[in-house]
C-alpha cells in the first residue's frame, strides 16, 4: 500500500486526542493510533479550545518569521522561560527578540 501525504498541517496534541476519542467511539483503535492516543492523553495540557485560543492569540502578536508549527508547538510544550522558548525557535531556525520572547511568555502565562 502506498501512501501520499496530499497535505501538511501542524496540529495540536489536544486537537490530536480529540480526533482518536471520535475514532475510537466509532470503533477500535489500530496499535499506533492507542499509542498516539496513551501519548496524548499522558501529555496534553490543555483542552482544543484553550488551546485554539492561545494559538490566536500568539498570532494576533505579529511576530516576524514564526511558523504555524512553531506556534503549534509552543501551544503543546508551553514553555515557561526564554531559553526553553528559544529551544523550540532554534530548531526551526527562527531569531526571536527578547520583547516578543517576552510577549510570548506573557500570553502563555495569562492563559
Amino acid at each position: 500500500m502506498d501512501v501520499r501525504i496530499i497535505s501538511k498541517t501542524p496540529l495540536t496534541i489536544a486537537e490530536v486526542k480529540e480526533t482518536l476519542d471520535n475514532l475510537e467511539k466509532k470503533g477500535e483503535l489500530s496499535g499506533s493510533q492507542q499509542k498516539i492516543k496513551d501519548f496524548t492523553t499522558r501529555f496534553n495540557k490543555l483542552n482544543k479550545d484553550s488551546a485554539a485560543k492561545l494559538i490566536k492569540e500568539i498570532n494576533s502578536v505579529d511576530i516576524p518569521r514564526i511558523t504555524e508549527e512553531a506556534v503549534v508547538e509552543i501551544t503543546n510544550l508551553l514553555p515557561k522561560t526564554e531559553g526553553e522558548l528559544n529551544a523550540i525557535f532554534g530548531g526551526k531556525h527562527i531569531t526571536v527578540t527578547k520583547e516578543n520572547l517576552k510577549k510570548i511568555l506573557d500570553i502563555i502565562k495569562s492563559q
